[in-house]
């Protein structure tokens, strides 16, 4: 695991390790542009004055997750924490899932009981309102299949150059079906 995933996991944990607990499922490839060999899954597990709260985080900047064999769900919690080897990643064709975000919903997000997702393709240079227009429709079947899980589309922050041209935002209105969107 690189320096940095180290760092940011150890920023994840509580002043109080009985209260938070953090996995990271992460490899982040020497070379720069490889972005479709990077891996960010995180599993946080906080106790609060009002119950558990489990924070699961898969990055995507090209449409594509990967998951070891050693992450919920196909670990258990307890077992990740105990078991996950510093540099935990798995290579294409060695892992326990690999998909785009569309087979993660389905496949994956069910496994771990999820009550709420957040959701992007990646980059939006490379995923445009039409692939976001899809993805709304898939949400859309997938809340009738799941009803207890609550998904909400991300949208991505404008690049500097095209907040002053208006055409380039993001705008919910044109999507082509109705679902929760979390604007940035």
């Amino acid at each position: 695991m690189t320096q940095w995933f180290s760092q940011s996991t150890d920023m994840l944990l509580s002043q109080n390790s009985s209260q938070q607990r953090a996995v990271c499922d992460c490899y982040r490839p020497p070379v720069s542009d490889a972005f479709d060999r990077t891996m960010d899954n995180r599993f946080i597990k906080r106790m609060t004055p009002f119950g558990e709260i489990n924070l699961i985080y898969f990055r995507t900047m090209v449409n594509s997750i990967r998951i070891s064999s050693n992450f919920p769900p196909f670990s258990s919690f307890d077992s990740s924490l105990n078991n996950m080897p510093s540099a935990a990643h798995c290579e294409p064709g060695e892992c326990a899932f690999e998909g785009d975000l569309n087979a993660t919903l389905w496949n994956v997000l069910p496994l771990l009981n999820a009550t709420h997702a957040f959701i992007n393709l990646g980059w939006e240079h490379l995923f445009g309102i039409e692939a976001q227009s899809e993805l709304s429709c898939v949400m859309e079947q997938y809340t009738k299949q799941y009803p207890h899980i609550k998904l909400y589309l991300i949208s991505h922050p404008p690049a500097r150059k095209d907040v002053i041209n208006h055409i380039q935002l993001f705008d919910a209105k044109n999507l082509k079906c109705h679902v929760p969107v979390f604007d940035r």
